[in-house]
């Protein structure tokens, strides 16, 4: 019976630990949360004005790189950078239509692909040569 007395005090003991613990635990994540939307903040603060004297055709050109990116994280990059715009909406529609315009004919500097059900872009990659004696 003392057995028992004495798990009962150290498992009551362990959970205290345990809430003491989970409650420091919170205040790091809260504190990790706050250290990362500063970054963020003052990453953003830097490039605010990135994009202020870029035509959009230019803009869109540094924003699109070798990774897949969709018409609206393009647009929201304009944005953050300071880019002079009367309406999300209507610079979106100016994004999808530069993207487009940069996509198609000979001399596309774009790629366009459909993944998860939307429609992304990446700089062209160049096409790979494969040599007779590889085939």
């Amino acid at each position: 019976m003392e057995a028992v007395k004495e798990l009962t005090r150290l498992r009551e003991r362990i959970q205290l630990q345990l809430r003491e613990l989970q409650s420091e635990l919170d205040a790091i994540d809260k504190a990790v949360q706050l250290l990362e939307r500063e970054g963020r903040r003052s990453a953003s603060s830097v490039n605010e004005k990135q994009f202020a004297k870029f035509g959009l055709s230019d803009a869109v050109r540094k924003i699109v790189g070798d990774e897949w990116i969709s018409p609206t994280e393009v647009r929201d990059v304009l944005m953050q950078g300071g880019y002079p715009n009367k309406g999300k909406g209507k610079l979106l529609g100016s994004v999808f239509a530069t993207l487009k315009r940069l996509g198609i004919g000979n001399k596309a500097e774009f790629e366009m692909k459909r993944i998860d059900d939307k429609i992304k872009y990446r700089k062209k990659q160049p096409t790979e040569i494969v040599s007779a004696e590889a085939a």
